[in-house]
């Protein structure tokens, strides 16, 4: 199987920080899945690749051998997530409880907004709605039972909205000066979690990276 995921803006044999490409590198790992990884550099795309995915985006997956059902070419990482989670049902991701599928899932819009907010006037309250989504997140895994969101296992979930929870701590104290890490300790021990027995060195790109590549987007220049 070969995983075409971001490149690092200008070192196109380094891995990026999408946390799209992100959830799906940590699936296949946790999956034990053999792989070959791909680098597309997002900013000097192959011909090839605009030719065959009109919108150029990553990640996405080939299944060279092709499948038992459905295309040898996968894209999105919500589809690659479950197109895995069926090709590769062990060990399974799947949800633990049920409960736990909506949690977080409104951060990380809440935090494009914020972190690209060009007026003052909406700063507060765009700013009010990332931490009220933080706070949301952090009284979930206060009461919940175990590290991760499904309780003693790494689920779906958490996969999806690790990498998300990574770029808004990092750009969000970089950029906002917000210290989320240290505000909502129960999120932080999750990340710890998260980064200790999950995140592996097939998997991980370092803060820097982030911060680079939200510098376009926030419209300031990167001080790293």
């Amino acid at each position: 199987m070969e995983v075409y995921v971001k490149s690092r803006s200008g070192y196109p044999t380094v891995r990026g920080d999408c946390p799209f490409s992100h959830r799906v590198l940590l699936t296949i790992t946790l999956k034990k899945i053999p792989h070959q990884v791909k680098l597309i550099d997002l900013k000097n795309k192959p011909a090839w690749f605009v030719d065959a995915f009109p919108k150029a985006e990553v990640p996405v997956v080939h299944f060279p051998e092709g499948r038992k059902e459905g295309p040898e070419w996968v894209s999105g990482s919500d589809t690659i997530c479950d197109v895995l989670e069926k090709e590769y049902p062990e060990p399974s991701l799947r949800l633990a409880q049920g409960k736990e599928a909506e949690v977080g899932s409104k951060i990380f819009g809440s935090f494009v907004k914020f972190v690209t907010n060009a007026d003052p006037g909406k700063e507060a309250e765009l700013k009010d709605a990332l931490l009220a989504e933080i706070k949301s997140l952090d009284a979930y895994l206060r009461q919940n039972e175990g590290d991760y969101l499904g309780g003693a296992r790494v689920c779906s979930v958490d996969v999806a909205l690790y990498p998300k929870v990574k770029h808004v701590c990092v750009a969000a104290e970089h950029y906002k000066g917000l210290q989320l890490r240290k505000t909502f300790s129960a999120m932080d021990a999750w990340m710890k979690a998260f980064e200790e027995s999950v995140e592996t060195e097939d998997t991980y790109y370092p803060d820097e990276f982030i911060v680079e590549g939200w510098g376009p987007k926030v419209g300031l220049p990167v001080k790293l």
